[in-house]
């Protein structure tokens, strides 16, 4: 049942493969667990032991709830076919989580990140190779920052889904759903580039369609793109993902004034409230607004409050 449960998850919900490998795997765990291959043979408080098993083996809240959110959707698979299959997480509630901000980079850390590969590709004066590694950092950490892509989303990306006339492309995001990004003037200059000095050293390269590629011409991997962004984390001087800068995107987008609905757009939510939890903002930002709006902020008062 669980093979046709992740077949049902690539072909049906056009789930990513990490999303299909994660429940694949929290599936069979709780399986083990319950002692059983056979899902009618679950009950409410197996699976409730199931749960504080996680606990004591020191998951967090978050960890808890993904875990579980793979088996519900495992059982509502399994009614959807069956309805007689009794559903022994339902009204199961999830562990309360505390609100955790997004990690973000202020505006000159995210600067600093993104220049980082560029300023040693102007001075370097080693091999080509050495060249069209560093070319290609640089227009990953713009592309990155410009569109606020999912890592996935950007391994993806085809060289046929970039239009770098009108500095757009074509994404594919959760559930196979396209949508369309666009690209600030210093990333499609980075991009063009990147791919200038691509075709030069590997003519070879105009038949693979991945726009980022390895050292070695394939196609870069998603965990590729994470240790390429995680070697210029010493520009930061905080925690550095692919993800990092999607958060980013969003924060600066709304602190810029961006209505929330156009950033749900851009960043491919199904819910506006994903993209509500980039509405926290900085103390400036807060202080600004503040000036600007309150009647008597910008008032001084004669006297003093006693």
């Amino acid at each position: 049942m669980v093979d046709t449960f992740v077949a049902y998850l690539r072909a049906v919900r056009h789930s990513s493969p990490a999303t299909v490998g994660a429940y694949r795997r929290e599936v069979e765990r709780f399986l083990r667990s319950a002692g059983t291959d056979d899902p009618r043979a679950v009950d409410v408080a197996t699976v409730r032991r199931y749960v504080a098993s996680l606990v004591r083996d020191g998951l967090g809240p978050r960890s808890v709830n993904r875990a579980m959110s793979a088996v519900r959707a495992f059982y509502r698979f399994l009614r959807r076919y069956d309805a007689d299959m009794p559903d022994p997480t339902a009204g199961l509630r999830g562990l309360r989580a505390d609100s955790r901000l997004p990690i973000f980079l202020f505006e000159d850390e995210a600067a600093a990140v993104v220049e980082a590969p560029a300023d040693g590709l102007q001075a370097t004066d080693g091999p080509p190779a050495d060249d069209l590694a560093t070319a290609c950092d640089a227009a990953l950490l713009e592309f990155l920052y410009a569109t606020g892509c999912r890592v996935a989303e950007v391994a993806a990306l085809r060289l046929d889904d970039v239009v770098l006339e009108t500095r757009t492309a074509r994404v594919t995001g959760k559930g196979g759903k396209q949508r369309m990004v666009y690209l600030n003037e210093s990333a499609a200059r980075s991009l063009q580039a990147y791919l200038r000095r691509r075709f030069a050293a590997l003519p070879d390269s105009r038949s693979e369609p991945a726009v980022f590629l390895n050292r070695r011409g394939r196609a870069l991997s998603d965990r590729g793109m994470r240790r390429v962004v995680a070697r210029y984390r010493p520009y930061a001087g905080k925690p550095v993902s692919p993800h990092t800068f999607r958060h980013s995107f969003a924060t600066h987008l709304l602190n810029g004034g961006a209505d929330i609905r156009t950033v749900q757009e851009l960043l491919g939510h199904a819910s506006l409230s994903t993209t509500q939890v980039y509405t926290h903002t900085s103390v400036e930002r807060l202080r600004d607004v503040y000036a600007v709006a309150h009647p008597h902020a910008g008032r001084g008062r004669t006297g003093a409050a006693t």
